[in-house]
């Protein structure tokens, strides 16, 4: 059983995956993924490097950069993800572990839905988001543009197979969780 976790940027899908590996579940993110994919000498560090040159100094990507481009033109987000979303495709294709939990920020924007049995949303208000951006050291307008670039939660909510409020506090999602998983396991 294939299980993608998703949510809005600052929502706690991390948390929910880190819960899941408290419990001993096998568990991967897309960004991790991608992470990796932009490492020498693989793929994603090719394209970005032919597509994004800018970006690439001495056979690193600097991720800064690259968001700083991509989170402020439309145009280069798309490039970026039509580059990178099959290459993490084919890695979460690759995982054979059952159940399989996968982080996957962009689930419904990416199409990645189709390949997964369940998904969980992951959600809290703009405001708490907006504030555990903050926190994490981003400025607040470039907070908001990320937030602005994904789909609303709205839209996600008529999506989601599962849905867990993470607007309160921690002990509180771990029940979430807890009670998630006796539904679908």
């Amino acid at each position: 059983m294939k299980i993608a976790i998703t949510g809005s940027i600052g929502s706690g899908k991390s948390t929910v995956l880190k819960i899941l590996e408290e419990k001993g579940y096998k568990c991967y993110s897309c960004d991790k993924i991608n992470a990796e994919l932009l490492k020498y000498p693989n793929k994603g560090y090719e394209l970005i490097k032919i597509h994004f040159k800018e970006c690439v100094n001495d056979r690193e990507v600097d991720r800064k950069a690259l968001s700083d481009i991509v989170f402020k033109d439309k145009k280069a987000l798309d490039t970026l993800n039509s580059l990178m979303h099959p290459l993490i495709l084919d890695e979460i294709l690759k995982k054979k572990d059952d159940p399989l939990f996968v982080e996957v920020p962009l689930l419904y924007e990416s199409g990645f839905d189709r390949y997964f049995d369940h998904a969980l949303l992951v959600y809290t208000s703009d405001e708490i988001a907006l504030e555990r951006l903050l926190d994490r050291g981003l400025e607040k307008e470039e907070a908001l543009r990320r937030l602005d670039n994904q789909m609303s939660v709205e839209k996600k909510l008529k999506r989601a197979d599962y849905v867990i409020d993470n607007s309160l506090d921690l002990d509180t999602l771990k029940l979430s969780v807890e009670k998630w998983l006796k539904e679908i396991l």
